[in-house]
């Protein structure tokens, strides 16, 4: 009976995820980007510039500004 119940169990589970996974994405626009603060901690090795790229590529693909 415990057998029978736990593969039952991981069925539900399974067909859950398999649901969500097929569901439409939902794709928010919004004109203004979210800004995050964030304390970097700049070192001689690796100064904070503002020219990185993934920088930029959160700003374009997320739509969020990290202000450092």
């Amino acid at each position: 009976m415990n057998n029978k119940m736990s593969i039952i169990l991981l069925c539900c589970i399974f067909s859950m995820l398999l649901l969500q996974s097929c569901a439409p994405k939902q794709k928010v626009s919004e004109s203004t980007p979210h800004s995050f603060s964030m304390l970097f901690n700049e070192t001689e090795a690796a100064p904070l510039r503002d020219d990185w790229l993934i920088l930029k590529e959160y700003k374009e693909r997320k739509n969020v500004v990290f202000d450092i």
